[in-house]
């Protein structure tokens, strides 16, 4: 008589962590730090994750445009800090609007808000760096005594 095979046991499956989702982009443990990069508020390209979500995307990307944009604006007319801050705080108001309503449940937001706010945000931060560069080395050649 042949021996009869044991039937195995099913294997469970296992629980899907945040590793088991992360996007198909190289270093994505860096990414972890600056991003969330949650799959649902995420872009696609031929398939591939962007290593940051669609906010994290306008952010980045207006932020040099906005520091560029700080830079020159300041050289040419300096506007002052209490109007830079209220600029500043105009700007960052929708992104922050966006995401605190979206946390508590009260309303879903979509890619391409996320991404206009996301920008508005990084043209503020980017613009606010600009102005505070200028700033900052304006005063330093002040103190220094260089024209």
């Amino acid at each position: 008589m042949g021996k009869k095979k044991r039937a195995e046991p099913e294997k469970k499956k296992a629980k899907t962590s945040k590793e088991d989702k992360a996007p198909d982009y190289p270093y994505p443990q860096i990414m972890t730090f600056v991003c969330h990069h949650d799959p649902e508020r995420s872009f696609f390209y031929k398939g591939k994750q962007f290593p940051v979500c669609a906010r994290c995307t306008g952010l980045y990307g207006a932020m040099p445009i906005g520091f560029l944009t700080g830079i020159l604006v300041t050289l040419v007319h300096d506007f002052g800090f209490y109007t830079v801050a209220a600029l500043i705080l105009l700007f960052l108001a929708p992104t922050v609007i966006d995401g605190l309503t979206q946390y508590f449940g009260w309303r879903t937001s979509t890619n391409p808000i996320r991404v206009t706010t996301g920008s508005l945000g990084g043209l503020a931060i980017g613009y606010g760096f600009g102005w505070l560069a200028v700033v900052s080395i304006r005063f330093w050649m002040l103190i220094s005594g260089i024209q």
